[in-house]
């Protein structure tokens, strides 16, 4: 199970991800492109429940030691940083993948004009930090701007050797330094906190987990491409497609984070900070998962191009196992947000409790838009990309103005999820178009698992919560999150049998022996 290799062999251990494209090669022959998919997959998914787990130990520290103006100043910071960061690479290193046999000729043109694009961006960055000081009428904004910028162009080489593995498929590798990076990003943060550092336990950890990002992925994937010149035609063939990522790039940078730029203009600093606080507990899941997966699919369904029957395959099953975990994900988090968060914090943040659990409810839709995406990037429709991306900007500003000027934090939470909901839904059927799949099977693909969650997950919690009546709510979150399971795994096994193994393929990759035993994972 090492990046990419087939072999009778014991699996490496995660530390050894020092090997070649000779890994994957082998890997394609013998067991296919869907195998490595859901290999990859189940990598990512494994690796990013262990990033959550200590991005949530990071937030509970924080979440003791700085207030809701600082959650807040970090929020209204960071929107400005993620719009200029829409600019990174200009979104070059998605095309090198969706050209991976061009590597070698496009790989250092590509880190010239990413490089130079960076230096833009911090540039920019640098430039707007005094106007975000004045207009939100605090100077610490404009400090934490400027450090953040300065992190943008150390990522240039990151983007290349990152693509690089991608291309290979070394997704075990890639899931192995994102956790360590992950963790070098989260434990500063705690320390900074707790050395008194305050708002700026947010922004001085981007930069060391750049610095090691870097030292890593230098490390495991060699060294940049060699020196090639950047000519005109590089240029034009690279910036036909990277126009279109770019644009897609700013309206996703305004849908993470330009609802706190609205609910800002309309609403008070700590509105803004409470408001965050849920967003990074509950939502910000989307952006872990969403960008794990499609580090996997996209590269997967690239080596499919001229392959459109067996692309359209591999799209649909990644709907399908997708829609099974985000339902449980989304039912997982509903469950446990009210008692977790009052536990957690003693109450200090029962305010941002409905933002978690509406953002909760929306995630099991939500996040099918990143699978869908990836798949219009594999077929290389960036102009299709921008279009989809940018509806779904309007539609997010859109909910997060009407929901801040006509309510409080449950209409914001709720104008916003909803949207974002039924976009993603959106996204998914249009890629199945392209595709040439029926509208129907993916619907059914999708609302099959999230019906079945939505029952045995009311039943659960509801029935326990008369059962336990005068019982802690952590209790009977606990109890209900056991027979959850239970009820949930039983209902698929026995009213979606192939999903169920389809499921089970995907996690018997992190099990030793699985198929020994005699359960081999679905191809």
């Amino acid at each position: 199970m090492n990046d990419g290799q087939s072999n009778p062999d014991p699996p490496a251990p995660p530390t050894d991800i020092s090997r070649g494209v000779s890994e994957s090669s082998s890997e394609s022959t013998s067991q296919g492109l869907g195998r490595i998919a859901i290999r990859g997959t189940a990598y990512v998914f494994a690796g990013q429940i262990m990033v959550k787990v200590t991005a949530l130990l990071s937030l509970w520290v924080l979440g003791y030691y700085l207030d809701e103006k600082q959650f807040g100043l970090w929020g209204l910071a960071l929107s400005a940083v993620a719009l200029a960061d829409c600019v990174r690479d200009m979104g070059a290193h998605k095309v090198l993948i969706q050209r991976g046999a061009e590597f070698d000729e496009l790989g250092s043109p590509v880190f010239k004009m990413g490089l130079a694009f960076n230096i833009v961006a911090a540039s920019v960055l640098l430039a707007i930090a005094p106007v975000m000081a004045r207009v939100y009428d605090d100077v610490v904004i404009a400090w934490l701007i400027v450090i953040a910028a300065f992190t943008i162009p150390l990522q240039s080489p990151v983007t290349i050797l990152r693509a690089r593995m991608s291309i290979d498929l070394r997704f075990k590798t890639m899931t192995v330094i994102t956790i360590l990076a992950q963790f070098v990003k989260n434990g500063s943060m705690i320390l900074f906190a707790v050395l008194g550092f305050g708002v700026y336990s947010f922004v001085l950890p981007m930069v060391l987990m750049v610095l090691f990002s870097f030292a890593a992925f230098r490390y495991c994937a060699g060294p940049l491409p060699k020196s090639r010149p950047l000519t005109r035609e590089h240029f034009g063939s690279i910036f036909a497609a990277v126009k279109w990522i770019t644009i897609s790039s700013f309206f996703g940078a305004l849908i993470n984070q330009g609802d706190r730029l609205v609910i800002g203009w309309f609403q008070n600093t700590e509105t803004v900070g409470v408001y965050f606080f849920g967003f990074q507990l509950i939502l910000s899941t989307v952006v872990i998962f969403g960008a794990g997966m499609v580090s996997v699919y996209m590269p997967t369904l690239s080596k499919l191009v001229g392959e459109p029957e067996r692309q359209a395959q591999a799209y649909e099953k990644m709907v399908r196992v997708s829609a099974v975990v985000f339902a449980v994900v989304c039912v997982l988090a509903v469950i446990v947000s009210d008692p977790l968060i009052h536990l957690l914090w003693n109450g200090r943040w029962d305010a941002a409790i409905p933002v978690a659990q509406l953002m909760s409810l929306s995630l099991c839709v939500y996040l099918i838009g990143p699978v869908a995406m990836s798949f219009v990037e594999a077929v290389g429709r960036w102009r299709l990309r921008a279009a989809l991306m940018g509806a779904e900007m309007l539609g997010v500003l859109i909910a997060a103005a009407l929901g801040a000027s006509l309510g409080g934090l449950f209409a914001i939470a709720a104008s916003i999820s909803g949207v974002k909901a039924v976009v993603s839904l959106a996204q998914c059927l249009i890629a199945g178009r392209l595709a040439g799949l029926g509208a129907w099977p993916l619907i059914r693909a999708i609302m099959g698992p999230i019906l079945l969650a939505g029952i045995c997950g009311s039943a659960s919690y509801y029935g326990f919560a008369w059962l336990m009546h005068g019982y802690a709510s952590w209790a009977v979150a606990s109890a209900a999150l056991v027979l959850f399971s239970g009820l949930f795994l039983a209902g698929l096994y026995t009213l979606m049998r192939p999903r169920f193994d389809e499921v089970m393929g995907v996690f018997g990759h992190l099990i030793p022996g699985w198929a020994s035993r005699g359960r081999q994972p679905v191809a």
